[in-house]
């Protein structure tokens, strides 16, 4: 049987979307390096996959806090009926996400105006602490009932309370903290990369440390530049004294939550 135009054109076209599939699925990498001439780029990035090692070079990072610090025993709490027969204390730091119960309680302190004690007869005080390993100490000791908390940090103080026979638990998540984070830098860095040679404030064991830290390792560094990156991070007690040294010009960048960051901005 002899075949028509349209038979061999569609044979054909059949014939060359499978050879194009196959060769584009097998070596569409090597096809793509070949287009674009971007050999260089990419050895360059496989070379800064995350390793091991990536936080070796954290020299000049301040020793961890001792575990006992500022501990003195448990404070001996006295509850009746179900409810504390004092207020109930809750250490926060500066973030928006804590409005809310500050709202609900009329202000930081116990009142008769708070929704707290009217709804559920319960006093409640906020004091702020923005240094982790004070909050921490604050919560063993017995002078906060409740401490705010990150995932990344909460992996590290659960062990430390574990290992002292404290127990503690998650008891609310407040948000997932998606886009309220960020790096505020000079108007002439554009990217992570930039990073390299420029000295960059955050706090220690937070996550502004993790969020930095994290980038670095996704960026397109080699290992040494991270490294190099690394060695120039200072630590900060807190998050507002990461960007009061951005605004004083004694760092090039900071990690700072959405809090701070249009201050930092407008300052540089």
């Amino acid at each position: 049987m002899k075949l028509t135009p349209f038979a061999k054109f569609f044979i054909t076209v059949v014939v060359l979307a499978v050879v194009g599939y196959a060769a584009w699925h097998y070596k569409g990498a090597d096809i793509r390096k070949w287009a674009t001439g971007n050999d260089k780029g990419q050895s360059q990035t496989s070379t800064s996959a995350v390793g091991s090692n990536d936080f070796d070079a954290l020299k000049n990072a301040p020793a961890d806090p001792s575990r006992d610090a500022a501990v003195t025993g448990v404070s001996a709490v006295s509850v009746s009926g179900g409810k504390l027969n004092r207020p109930l204390v809750v250490a926060i730091n500066t973030w928006a996400g804590h409005s809310p119960g500050i709202v609900f309680n009329n202000g930081l302190e116990p009142n008769d105006a708070s929704s707290f004690r009217k709804k559920y007869g319960l006093d409640v005080k906020f004091v702020l602490i923005e240094d982790p390993a004070s909050k921490l100490a604050a919560f063993r000791k017995g002078d906060v009932d409740i401490m705010w908390n990150t995932v990344d940090n909460w992996a590290r103080e659960a062990s430390i309370l574990a290992e002292n026979g404290q127990k503690a638990k998650p008891v609310i998540m407040q948000d997932w903290s998606r886009g309220g984070d960020g790096i505020v830098s000079l108007a002439s860095i554009n990217s992570i990369e930039q990073l390299k040679g420029h000295k960059v404030a955050c706090t220690q064991f937070t996550p502004s440390h993790f969020l930095l830290l994290y980038l670095l390792s996704q960026s397109g560094l080699s290992a040494d530049d991270r490294a190099a990156v690394e060695k120039n991070i200072i630590f900060t007690q807190d998050a507002p004294a990461a960007a009061a040294m951005f605004k004083a010009k004694q760092v090039d960048a900071s990690r700072c939550v959405i809090s701070f960051t249009a201050g930092s901005k407008a300052s540089r």
